[in-house]
């Protein structure tokens, strides 16, 4: 459903989504409050991604972008 409401930005979500997911599991492993073996939703990461994603994925799009030419050298 996110290809369907934000195009091409849903890879901008699940990327996004991903790396929430995986700061928070760290953070929760690393105060003892969840172990490797336990599960983590990862649908909710999804979500909040795609909210975030439906109002600041043009301004994030073209952070990321200025930031890349940046360090390739090309701006």
């Amino acid at each position: 459903m996110l290809g369907a409401f934000l195009g091409l930005y849903a890879l901008l979500a699940v990327f996004l989504g991903a790396l929430l997911g995986a700061i928070t599991a760290g953070v929760l492993m690393a105060t003892g409050r969840m172990q490797r073996r336990t599960a983590l939703p990862f649908g909710v990461f999804l979500a909040i991604a795609g909210v975030v994603v439906s109002f600041l994925g043009p301004q994030i799009w073209g952070s990321y972008t200025e930031l890349f030419l940046a360090v390739s050298g090309e701006v």
